[in-house]
């Protein structure tokens, strides 16, 4: 059992357990919001890519229509 002398050492250590804690928690959120923001960059990359490449598919549909009107 804890006593005296013994139970502030003990509560010291809790106290500082506790900040470790939350620093840990702090530093683990933040990480997660770069990975966050590195993701929804990457999302938009891709996204526009897509894009991009639909226009080109809708302009090669378009450009075979027009070649097959003109060869009918």
């Amino acid at each position: 059992m804890a006593t005296g002398g013994s139970g502030v050492a003990l509560g010291g250590k809790g106290a500082h357990d506790l900040k470790r804690s939350k620093d840990w928690c702090k530093e683990a959120g933040q990480g997660y919001e770069r990975c966050r923001a590195q993701t929804e960059d990457a999302l938009a990359e891709t996204n526009t890519a897509l894009k991009a490449l639909g226009e080109q598919q809708r302009q090669a549909r378009l450009s075979r229509a027009i070649c097959h009107e003109r060869t009918v």
